[in-house]
């Protein structure tokens, strides 16, 4: 994913939010088309598999990490980096703001019970 892509999708995002924040699941065809443009790419159809089940948060960074392409996604990359996810820090806290992005978009899903967890909104669909 290109960094002109990660901006667009948080610029749209937080339209989104401003636009239906009582039914975040549902936008404008013009928004989801938009949202579409970038939503298709290969990258982010990867997170959505990533995060198809309840997934901790510093999983869920984790993840979104390897989809930017930080990180690679194995165990080893795991360890050696997981301290990025458990502190307070300039990368740590740019993928927890894109999680709430997408989340907030109706994109991801959020729970704060048993942990804070997120997973792939299997109800956001991209055009009717």
């Amino acid at each position: 994913m290109k960094n002109e892509d990660l901006e667009k999708i948080i610029t749209i995002a937080s339209a989104l939010e401003a636009e239906t924040p009582k039914n975040p699941g549902y936008h404008s065809r013009e928004k989801r088309r938009q949202i579409a443009e970038i939503v298709d790419s290969a990258s982010l159809l990867k997170l959505k598999d990533l995060l198809a089940d309840w997934t901790d948060v510093d999983g869920a960074e984790f993840d979104l990490a390897c989809m930017l392409g930080l990180f690679a996604p194995t165990q080893a990359e795991w360890f050696k980096n997981k301290g990025v996810f458990w502190t307070n820090n300039t990368l740590g806290n740019l993928l927890y703001e894109i999680l709430q992005t997408l989340t907030k978009a109706g994109i991801l899903e959020f729970r704060d019970e048993p942990d804070l967890q997120y997973r792939w909104n299997q109800n956001w669909r991209l055009l009717d």
